[in-house]
């Protein structure tokens, strides 16, 4: 994004909604949608989301006298009337907000990794981070912000002065991973597993796994685990493995990654690993099975990223483990 931001009239047009007040020049550069944490006023459009238990608007003259002066409403009526006041009115503020990030998104050409599965999103996602910063100028979600909420939020951090991107999505019913894909649009993939969490709303894993899959529809190239029956099923009934590159890793068989070999200590893991004809080995700090696999996750990647397996290798060993009380957002 420019960091002067979009006129408040390239809003509208994003969001297939009304300007309602103001000329439609006033710019903004920052989105909040909570009332109740700090954020500077100039320069933000405030999005007044509707919860089953709450709703933005109530708030809205609270954010007037504190110098808001954009907004994007479901409910014109609780403005107050004041000739510095600019707002756009749409039908569903959650689904301009969407919008308004996959149109964002649509302006950013670089690479964007797009992380979904039951588990490990979010290390993975902090591992990847651990490994590239101080080489790589990226954009992460920050937290566990993998929600219909916390995804558009969190690309609309991207900017043209990333070299990279990494989001996180997470789904808990039918037909949601189809609000996120385009706000993610992710280049490249990673699907990590397929667990019961989120099952209620899904007949089977099939079904679910079917339902994560559809962030990669229009990926290059995806990362997982072959030895995965359901999510190598899920790649496979969705025809992704005809449409990009696999990159799969896998203890079974020969893919992408081969582990050809895998030793376990009191403390640490060491992997020996082919790829491309050339074994590396990587020692990691950890010895339970899921971080060795989200480690697996992170190592394709940067494998697939052109870096060196003695690289890698030194990233990896230095990985220290996530807060899994990581800051969510689900929603107002």
């Amino acid at each position: 994004m420019d960091r002067a931001g979009y006129t408040m009239a390239e809003l509208a047009t994003a969001v297939g909604g009304e300007l309602l007040r103001g000329d439609g020049k006033a710019r903004f550069a920052h989105l909040a949608i909570d009332s109740r944490k700090p954020f500077h006023p100039e320069g933000t459009l405030f999005i007044a989301l509707k919860g089953e238990r709450h709703d933005a608007h109530r708030y809205l003259p609270e954010l007037v006298e504190r110098g808001v002066s954009c907004f994007l409403v479901s409910d014109g009526d609780v403005l107050p009337n004041g000739e510095a006041l600019h707002a756009v009115r749409v039908t569903d503020t959650l689904d301009a907000l969407q919008r308004l990030a996959a149109w964002h998104r649509g302006h950013q050409h670089g690479p964007v990794v797009g992380i979904t599965g039951s588990n490990g999103k979010t290390i993975v996602k902090e591992w990847l981070f651990q490994c590239l910063r101080g080489t790589t100028h990226l954009v992460r979600s920050p937290g566990s912000w993998n929600s219909q909420v916390g995804v558009p939020l969190s690309v609309w951090e991207l900017g043209p002065e990333h070299e990279l991107g990494i989001f996180e999505a997470g789904i808990s019913r039918p037909g949601e991973m189809e609000r996120l894909r385009p706000i993610v649009a992710p280049t490249i993939g990673i699907f990590t597993t397929i667990g019961p969490a989120h099952g209620e709303n899904f007949p089977d894993d099939t079904a679910k796994a079917l339902e994560k899959a559809k962030l990669f529809t229009n990926s290059r190239a995806l990362v997982y685990c072959r030895d995965h029956a359901a999510v190598h099923a899920a790649v496979l009934a969705s025809g992704l493995d005809k449409q990009l590159e696999l990159l799969d890793w896998s203890r079974e068989r020969s893919g992408y990654v081969h582990v050809s070999a895998e030793e376990h200590h009191a403390e640490h893991t060491v992997l020996r690993l082919l790829h491309d004809h050339e074994e590396g080995t990587y020692r990691l700090p950890f010895t339970d099975k899921a971080s060795v696999e989200n480690a697996l996750h992170v190592i394709t990647l940067l494998l697939h990223l052109g870096h060196s397996p003695e690289w890698i290798a030194e990233r990896v060993r230095g990985l220290t483990p996530v807060a899994m009380r990581l800051e969510t957002l689900d929603g107002i």
